[in-house]
């Protein structure tokens, strides 16, 4: 019977106890600091702010039988405030990055697609010009086969290009597209 006296003596001292004191101080050039003691009077201004544990107030009991039918699965919530603020840092990193995808990365793959096609059509429209210089003789002939083989090493080229910005358009695109399923949920 006595130790039940001191453990419900003891629940009661720890139940009783105070939360840590935290005081708010600003000095005369406005810094601001927070330490355990009161501010000093001297030409600071301070008050006590209230500390409370990272995960909460402590839940009140509950008889067991409806607290397995309450509790919810561990994945609905998280368990801590760690946690929490880990999954609002993880959804704002994921908001910043559909922004900038919406507002830059995407618009600027797009214009790369076009710089690459102008830049194609003009390099094949200069040797298709000059294939009408060629005279109707061997040298001439000559100088437009050379003019068409380095024509088609420009479409190649032209080709190759395409195909790798319109591949980088395609993976920011899927980003995007996945970005705005998971922030939908």
């Amino acid at each position: 019977m006595l130790s039940f006296k001191w453990s419900l003596l003891a629940a009661a001292a720890l139940a009783a106890s105070p939360a840590l004191a935290m005081y708010k101080c600003k000095d005369a050039n406005g810094r601001t600091a927070f330490q355990e003691r009161p501010c000093e009077s001297t030409g600071t201004q301070g008050n006590q702010i209230e500390v409370r544990p990272a995960a909460g107030p402590a839940p009140a009991a509950v008889p067991a039988a409806s607290a397995q039918a309450t509790a919810a699965p561990a994945t609905d919530a998280p368990q801590t405030e760690a946690e929490r603020l880990r999954k609002l840092n993880e959804r704002d990193r994921k908001q910043r990055r559909l922004k900038d995808l919406n507002d830059r990365e995407i618009s600027t793959a797009e214009g790369r697609i076009r710089s690459a096609t102008n830049q194609c059509e003009r390099r094949m429209g200069g040797a298709q010009h000059m294939k009408s210089y060629a005279n109707n003789n061997l040298a001439g002939a000559t100088w437009e086969q050379s003019l068409s083989a380095e024509m088609q090493a420009y479409a190649t080229q032209c080709a190759a290009e395409q195909t790798r910005l319109n591949a980088a358009l395609d993976r920011l695109l899927a980003e995007k597209a996945r970005l705005e399923q998971e922030l939908a949920q």
